[in-house]
Order: structure tokens, then sequence, then C-alpha cells
């Protein structure tokens, strides 16, 4: 096994590793569903129960990430370890580290999508039947992850974690893609929360003020609040 050999297969993992990560979902993102989730105000104790597991779910995530970054550095350390001196030890240490990081990155992509799937499942406004087949489709990607990290644990050689990066990398799209469609959906069934909230409100308030004189209450005021919320609706 020639030390040019190492380098060429290590740089095409770090290539992978490079388009995939450290940013495996844009912060945007993440400031999303994490505005999404402390947006979730309802009083049902069940509601409040899945609300505390989504808030759990989330936190695993952003724990995930810093395991991440940790073993990105450790990652980018052994390699030029590695590339500098070319011993086995040092090869050793980079497919050691660079294993960890596939599993890391697996790892945190995998609670995204759990947190995701979590969350979507609470959303009251999203029908059934499409929170089925997006927690479905969540649910294989997140058993592919899983799976994915007990194939890369055995691995002895570059040859192989390149092959297994190779393999992660093409299936990486439908995976980008699905948690963009599912975080589109719970986002627009928040929305759809709050406009149903707002017109229950304007309803109260056409009746109020339908019942109400003017002595009672300020039904100028009420009127203007419910001219205001037509405008925003």
């Amino acid at each position: 096994f020639k030390h040019s050999q190492a380098v060429k297969l290590i740089h095409i993992v770090l290539g992978a590793l490079l388009f995939l990560f450290p940013f495996l979902i844009p912060d945007s993102a993440v400031e999303n569903l994490h505005n999404s989730f402390s947006q979730v105000k309802v009083n049902q104790v069940q509601a409040q129960i899945q609300t505390q597991t989504t808030q759990l779910a989330l936190a695993d995530y952003q724990f995930q990430i810093q395991r991440y970054r940790q073993a990105h550095d450790q990652y980018q350390s052994t390699k030029s370890s590695f590339l500098a001196f070319g011993t086995l030890n040092s090869r050793s240490e980079a497919i050691t580290a660079t294993k960890n990081l596939l599993n890391a990155g697996a790892e945190t992509l995998r609670t995204y999508l759990l947190a995701l799937r979590i969350e979507l499942l609470s959303v009251l406004t999203v029908p059934q039947d499409q929170k089925a087949k997006l927690a479905a489709d969540l649910v294989k990607q997140e058993t592919y992850l899983s799976q994915y990290q007990k194939e890369v644990d055995p691995l002895t050689s570059l040859e192989a974690i390149a092959s297994i990066s190779s393999s992660f990398e093409k299936n990486y799209p439908e995976i980008h893609t699905l948690s963009y469609q599912t975080l589109n959906v719970i986002l627009t069934g928040h929305l759809q929360q709050h406009i149903d909230s707002i017109k229950i409100a304007k309803t109260n308030l056409q009746t109020l003020s339908a019942s109400a004189s003017p002595q009672e209450l300020n039904t100028t005021q009420i009127n203007q609040w419910l001219t205001d919320t037509d405008t925003a609706l």
C-alpha cells in the first residue's frame, strides 16, 4: 500500500466531507426549526408532553453537532500527521479519526431527522396522510443512517472508507430534499395554526362588538382591530 495511494484516498474522503460537512444543515434551517418548536403553545397535556419530547430531540441534535465538530477537528489533526509522516501509526490514527468523523456526521443527521419527525407529528393542522408519508420516509432515512454507522465501524482500510463515503454522498441529496420538504410542512402547519387562532379571536371580537353598546365597550377600537386583522390575513 503506497503512501501516494493513501494520500489520494484520504483526499477523496475529505472532498466528500467538505461537500457535506461541517454544515450538514444550514444555520437558517436550524433557526427556523428551533423557532417553530418554541412557537408550539397548546394546552392539552399530551401535546405538552409531545412538545417536551421535541425539545429533547432538538437538544440531542445540537449536542451531536458539537460532537461532530470535535471529530472534525481531530480528523484534521490526524490527517495532517498522516500526510506529513506516513507511518503505520499515523495511518491507523487517520483511519480511526475518519471513521469517527463519518459516524459523527451520520448521527448528527439522524438526530436532525428524528427531531423533524417528532415535531411533524405534533403539528395538528398537517393532514394525517401527509404526516404518515413523510414520517415513513424519515424513518427510512434514519434507519439507513443507523445502518451506515454499523457498516463504518468494522472498516480497516482507506479504500473501504472512501467507498462507503461515496455511497453516502450518493444518498445524501435524497435526505437533504426530504429534510427541507418536512421543514416546509412543519412551518406551514404552524402558520396555519396561528391563522386559525386569529380567525377564532376575530369571530369572538365580532360577537362581542355586536352584542355590546358603545358605552359598555370601545367598539370603535374593536372595529379597528378587526380591520387590521382582515388586512393581516
